[in-house]
């Protein structure tokens, strides 16, 4: 099992500073990428792609933060990944 036998509790802190953190990053790089944009250093097209990535990286910490949330305070004891979610 995936995490067996770790408490949960409090969790969803950690990943709220974890999921800050996230953002924080997200948007220094997005002024770093509009910086590179006037400096005509990078394509538009690269910068489209560039900036639908950082906004899903920023989703991805908002899913987790949700997760964390769920979890914290819950009577879950572990968490497994079924082969069948996995491909395998």
């Amino acid at each position: 099992s995936l995490l067996h036998g770790r408490d949960f509790h409090g969790i969803h802190v950690k990943m709220a500073k974890a999921e800050q953190k996230i953002d924080d990053m997200t948007d220094a790089f997005r002024a770093s990428q509009i910086e590179r944009m006037k400096n005509l250093t990078c394509s538009g097209e690269s910068s489209v792609i560039y900036s639908e990535m950082l906004t899903d990286f920023e989703r991805i910490g908002d899913h987790l933060l949700n997760i964390a949330r769920a979890v914290d305070g819950s009577p879950i004891t572990s968490l497994e990944l079924s082969t069948a979610a996995v491909g395998e």
